[in-house]
């Protein structure tokens, strides 16, 4: 019954693309962040630095989170997917070859670090939407809960590559791994037809932001989920930060042990994630 339930939603053509599409992109995800801690810390040799870096990702994701919403009305969901994919791939590509050929330096990783954070805020709200759109209400807490479990999966299995590809073949090839993972996820996301746009009347991008603004400021319940996921972000996640910190200067376990340790959260993660998809709705 609970496995039922779990792939219950994946008989739905579009929404098995999408989540095919999302754990590849989750591979690539994983990777990334994995890596670019470790790297900032080989540079630097400095826990703060590395706070500092994924604290600047994070300000880059609050920062476009109203316009990735904006976009997710405006224009098809799939192809604003697709395309932030695409561009996060070639900008790992790009810093890949800045590491094989040793010319990377602090700023290129804090730049990327910008735009991977201005990234993500702008691809949630047409990711989620999508669900949503490919699922329908009846079914849509059975479909996150499926698309959890196949994100926990997906970064179990990223992590251990990553750390083993660092040990063995050095951190410019994890971040090709990362850059061929985004560069192939969009491929899936082609075939979903769902994520039409749900406005086509010419209204300015600036009144629709203010009319967002305003109307989770006059919902409570809106109000204390936002407060809610605040916490959680800030309080919850925050340890993932610190995982190379942890392997390398204080367990001493290094990229391999890295890659276990971010896969062991997962691991609880995916059996909590199943367990609720099981419950249906």
């Amino acid at each position: 019954m609970l496995i039922s339930q779990l792939f219950n939603t994946l008989s739905v053509r579009d929404f098995r693309w999408l989540w095919g599409s999302s754990v590849i992109h989750v591979v690539g995800m994983s990777t990334e962040l994995l890596v670019q801690g470790w790297m900032v810390l080989l540079i630097t040799e400095s826990p703060l630095w590395v706070g500092i870096v994924s604290g600047i990702r994070g300000a880059g994701n609050v920062g476009t989170g109203i316009m990735g919403g904006v976009l997710a009305d405006r224009i098809h969901r799939r192809n604003v997917l697709a395309t932030i994919h695409w561009v996060r791939g070639m900008l790992l590509a790009g810093l890949a070859f800045l590491v094989l050929t040793d010319m990377v330096q602090l700023w290129h990783i804090l730049a990327a670090a910008l735009f991977q954070g201005m990234a993500d805020g702008l691809m949630s709200p047409s990711h989620n939407g999508l669900i949503y759109d490919t699922l329908g209400p009846r079914r849509l807490l059975n479909g996150l809960a499926t698309m959890l479990a196949g994100y926990h999966l997906s970064w179990m299995i990223g992590s251990v590559v990553t750390g083993t590809v660092i040990s063995i073949l050095g951190i410019g090839t994890a971040y090709v791994v990362a850059a061929g993972a985004y560069l192939l996820s969009p491929v899936a996301l082609l075939l979903v037809k769902a994520g039409e746009p749900v406005q086509r009347h010419q209204e300015s991008v600036w009144r629709n932001t203010v009319e967002g603004l305003r109307y989770v400021l006059g919902s409570k319940p809106l109000l204390v989920m936002l407060l809610l996921s605040a916490l959680v972000e800030t309080f919850g996640f925050s340890y993932i930060v610190m995982l190379p910190v942890i392997a390398k200067n204080v367990l001493h376990v290094g990229a391999p042990g890295l890659g276990y340790l971010s896969a062991a959260g997962s691991v609880g993660a995916l059996v909590g994630t199943v367990v609720v998809a099981g419950l249906g709705n």
